[in-house]
């Protein structure tokens, strides 16, 4: 699919082979599903594509996107697949500026790279959404660990989402807050820098940050625990002792 083409796959279609689909400014939007055979790649990107995985949608294979070239957008809804040990969007570096999107509800199944490496010119960014459903959560586990090479991960006004197991912000990355972020039977280890324009819920256990910015609240649950050392500014206001979630 090439020079500005588009495929859209429908609930109750079906599309495979050893590469699924292979696309150059191209758009792509499944509802069905999209699955690569043996080592294949389900869907292969090679410039300035995009990617739409609607809710019930799934991209399955030993790689489930491949980004070969870059400014690519992924928006995913449904479940994007790149079975054990293998990866479920991986996408190219170079100087290309990448966009993973996750609505609520939205799973994937092996590792997501943005391509970028932190601290290259060009950033790659983790959008967590609010999505379509008023009043939906999303749940994010493994930031910085199944969630690389993303330099800046944001979360949309309107958005809720919950950090569950272990979650980490290496240095020179930057996580934006417009949204509600609720750290609930996880932690979140931030060594970048958090721009807190909304709400951030430490429930349980703990939230480590470094530099603090913005105008947001944060609030600390019963037993919770929340350590900063970085600066704080004066227009951060702190909530403590708030019952859990």
């Amino acid at each position: 699919v090439n020079f500005g083409g588009s495929v859209t796959n429908q609930s109750d279609g079906s599309i495979s082979g050893y590469t699924g689909i292979s696309g150059g400014n191209a758009t792509v939007v499944n509802a069905g599903r999209i699955s690569a055979n043996g080592n294949g790649k389900a869907v292969v990107l090679t410039a300035n594509d995009i990617v739409a995985n609607q809710s019930g949608g799934l991209i399955l294979g030993a790689t489930g996107i491949y980004g070969s070239g870059g400014n690519q957008t992924v928006v995913n809804a449904g479940g994007i697949d790149g079975g054990v040990g293998g990866y479920a969007v991986k996408l190219a570096s170079g100087g290309f500026l990448n966009r993973v999107v996750i609505d609520p509800g939205g799973t994937f199944s092996g590792s997501v790279d943005g391509g970028n490496t932190i601290g290259a010119q060009s950033m790659s960014t983790l959008e967590l959404a609010a999505g379509t459903n008023s009043g939906a959560v999303g749940i994010l586990s493994g930031l910085g660990v199944q969630f690389v090479d993303f330099a800046q991960t944001t979360i949309d006004p309107g958005a809720s989402w919950l950090l569950t197991g272990a979650n980490t912000l290496a240095a020179g990355a930057t996580l934006s807050n417009a949204g509600t972020l609720t750290v609930l039977a996880g932690n979140l280890s931030d060594a970048g820098n958090v721009i807190n324009n909304g709400l951030i819920v430490d429930d349980d256990p703990s939230i480590e940050l470094g530099p603090l910015s913005g105008t947001g609240q944060v609030a600390v649950g019963y037993g919770a625990k929340l350590t900063i050392t970085g600066t704080v500014p004066a227009t951060q206001t702190f909530i403590v002792g708030l019952c859990g979630e």
